[in-house]
């Protein structure tokens, strides 16, 4: 059934999807956004890990809508749960851990600073850090970001200040500046987090708190403020604190009265006329109907998983491998995640306990693995010295080494050695019950603390996304297939920050007076536990030219004028942070973009 058509159609709902959404409706235009999730408020979110972490309560149902995955092309690929984000009106904002980190300068620029490595497709961006701060100003304003910026006096007077470590300061050698301060000061140290301050600095490094989508003053836009519960990254907050779009950006734009949001609508194809131009998007709403929704203008913001999916699902005459094809050849391809080298920090006395499971996920990050050539010792053979951010991070339901909450803790601990794990999936079981699992649940739960690295990782032609030849979804259509593997050089560098952070945790360990132990975690790659990694990029690489990219530089498709991307497929490149807060300022400046030039973008043809 055809609808009336609407200005803007907007598919997906989180980070990238929500903000462009905000900013067209409050620019004046009618937007239609659809979800294939439902729509939750606060009473679907508790503190429940086995609901989140386990039963995809708002991940994708692989018995429903399946993913497979394959470390290569010549690999047979397998139904997993690889790449998930929330399936809910919000998206991944439900469920992040709210780390909003700006990129750096240099990310932006990475094949000017280091050529293209052997095996990677290595590029610059076809944008600036100058052009996308304001950008990030506007969207940590609009939602709300708590912390410190540099080049301005930290907050002060709240409760707990006197915890927390000064701005980054490092920011000013990298090239970052900020034009405001954030609205909000930063989210409270958690007990791991003040050992991580001692531990780094006396080690000379320089820790900072971590920006955070959380809101730290009650009643800031009418919400209210976290009460430190713990179960922050991977749950959904039932305080509404978590500054996902759900609450702070898709509410504002519903609230112009020129922006509908509407849930459980599962997008398959986009439509062009006649002339090129992408005319419809057709979906399957809650009742299993088929709908056609035209609209002048389309963004596509289904996440670097789902985005290509749809452009490949919408194959059609003129594009018969699939939209953005014709030219680049290159929708699907340069998938990347990140690499996270992590420390467990174990006490083991019996009277220490590290009490991480009260307070915000990351609050206290360091910026002296962004660029490993400076320590001098890196291993022979690495031909892209990048590491990243490396934090103090709290308990995520499912999630491996037995970091998850109390429920997925217990979970790990008792079954057998050898049965799948699920959630949580490279945690070594002991199969231990009874008194033995009383004991080590005692010993495991509040005892262990965690330092967490976000390496970037090089792309990769062969890391892709395409459709599944064989496996389809409950809708009937090919399932996302995804196919990973880790670059040798990105293995090389999760190995040496992993071992250098040792010396964190013992920092640690000494600073509260505690016994115990700190081990560098397995090194991982995609291939070995694709259900841990969450962060998404890349697969619809935005350019400077229809030859080497998929979209230009305001995320429009080269062949089709009025149909746009504003999500984290249009990386180029992975950067050394958590990715949410650059989706949200890309999908602010391609939305910025649309709102000045709209009119001459709907009435454009090729």
């Amino acid at each position: 059934m055809a609808l009336a058509e609407c200005e803007v159609l907007v598919v997906g709902s989180g980070a990238g999807g929500g903000v462009a959404a905000s900013v067209l409706a409050q620019a004046g235009y009618q937007v239609v956004v659809l979800e294939k999730g439902p729509q939750l408020d606060n009473s679907a979110f508790s503190n429940d890990d086995v609901k989140f972490g386990y039963r995809d309560f708002f991940t994708q149902d692989i018995l429903i809508e399946p993913r497979t995955f394959r470390a290569s092309a010549a690999a047979t690929a397998k139904i997993n749960h690889a790449l998930p984000l929330s399936r809910c009106v919000g998206g991944g904002t439900v469920h992040y851990g709210a780390a909003s980190l700006r990129f750096l300068p240099d990310h932006f620029r990475m094949a000017s600073l280091y050529g293209t490595p052997p095996g990677s497709t290595l590029t610059d961006w076809p944008l600036t850090y100058a052009d996308l701060e304001p950008h990030y100003t506007a969207v940590e304003q609009a939602v709300g970001v708590a912390g410190a910026a540099p080049g301005f006096p930290p907050p002060s007077g709240y409760p707990g200040a006197a915890e927390q470590p000064p701005p980054n300061a490092l920011a000013q050698s990298f090239g970052q500046y900020y034009s405001r301060q954030y609205p909000l000061p930063p989210v409270a140290q958690r007990y791991d987090g003040i050992a991580f301050r001692t531990a780094t600095t006396q080690l000379g490094y320089h820790p900072y708190p971590t920006p955070c989508a959380i809101n730290t003053v009650e009643g800031f836009q009418g919400r209210h403020a976290c009460v430190n519960c713990g179960f922050c990254n991977g749950w959904g907050c039932p305080n509404g604190a978590k500054s996902s779009t759900l609450t702070t950006v898709l509410r504002s734009a519903v609230a112009t009265g020129r922006c509908q949001v509407r849930s459980e609508c599962y997008a398959f194809q986009v439509k062009l006329d006649a002339s090129g131009r992408a005319k419809s998007v057709l979906y399957v709403d809650r009742n299993f109907a088929v709908q056609e929704q035209p609209a002048r203008l389309i963004i596509l913001a289904c996440s670097a998983v789902d985005t290509p999916r749809l452009a490949l699902l919408s194959a059609c005459s003129t594009h018969p491998n699939g939209l953005g094809n014709n030219q680049s050849g290159m929708v699907g391809e340069n998938l990347t995640t990140h690499a996270t080298p992590s420390v467990v920090v174990q006490i083991t006395d019996g009277v220490h306990s590290w009490d991480t499971y009260r307070g915000a996920w990351n609050t206290i990050s360091i910026d002296d693995f962004q660029n490993l050539s400076s320590f001098g010792d890196l291993p022979g053979g690495v031909v892209f010295p990048r590491g990243g951010v490396v934090s103090a991070v709290g308990p995520s339901p499912g999630y491996p080494l037995g970091s998850g909450g109390p429920i997925s803790l217990a979970v790990g601990i008792m079954k057998p050695p050898g049965l799948y794990a699920g959630g949580g999936n490279t945690f070594s079981p002991t199969g231990a019950w009874g008194a033995g699992l009383m004991q080590a649940m005692a010993s495991g739960y509040g005892g262990a603390a965690y330092v967490l690295g976000v390496c970037e990782e090089l792309p990769q032609a062969n890391n892709r996304v395409d459709l599944d030849p064989s496996v389809r979804d409950v809708y009937g259509f090919p399932v996302a297939r995804i196919t990973y593997t880790s670059h040798p050089n990105d293995l090389t560098i999760s190995e040496y920050v992993a071992n250098r952070l040792v010396a964190v945790g013992d920092a640690m360990l000494a600073s509260i007076g505690a016994a115990g132990s700190s081990a560098a975690a397995p090194t991982q790659s995609m291939d070995e536990a694709p259900r841990y990694f969450v962060h998404q990029h890349g697969t619809m690489r935005m350019g400077s030219s229809p030859a080497t990219s998929v979209v230009n530089r305001y995320g429009q498709f080269w062949d089709i004028p009025n149909l746009f991307v504003a999500d984290g497929s249009l990386f180029p490149t992975a950067g050394g942070y958590n990715p949410t807060h650059t989706i949200e300022a890309l999908a602010h400046w391609v939305a910025s973009y649309i709102a000045v030039n709209g009119a001459s973008v709907m009435a454009q043809t090729e």
